[in-house]
């Protein structure tokens, strides 16, 4: 049997790398190592929200993964598009206040028509 040169092995190599993350990724579960203060830190703050840690550091990472990766060709996973009430929040206040502008205008507009139409 023949040696392989480096280039066929840094080939195989990637393959192999490729095949493996895609296993990964088929259980959808990720591991992975944090310090004891930052665990006790994500507890603290999921218990504020009242969430569980693994949801919030799930939204948490599929967050960042949106704001870092780009969609391809406007297509998204249902996975990533779910967004939190805390991350709509500041939308719909806006909205809210935007909807108050309104309806002032509106009732002033139909007042004055009202006033004019006597």
């Amino acid at each position: 049997m023949r040696k392989l040169t480096k280039k066929e092995i840094d080939k195989r190599e990637a393959q192999l790398r490729a095949e493996a993350r895609k296993e990964i990724a088929k259980r959808e579960i990720f591991h992975f190592r944090i310090d004891s203060e930052s665990i006790e830190k994500l507890y603290e703050v999921a218990g504020k929200k009242r969430k569980p840690v693994g949801t919030m550091v799930r939204e948490w990472v599929m967050e960042r993964l949106d704001h870092e990766c780009v969609p391809r060709a406007g297509k998204r996973s249902s996975k990533s598009a779910s967004i939190s009430y805390e991350q709509l929040l500041p939308t719909l206040e806006e909205i809210r206040d935007k909807m108050a502008v309104f309806e002032a205008l509106a009732n002033k507009y139909e007042a004055r028509k009202i006033k004019k139409s006597k």
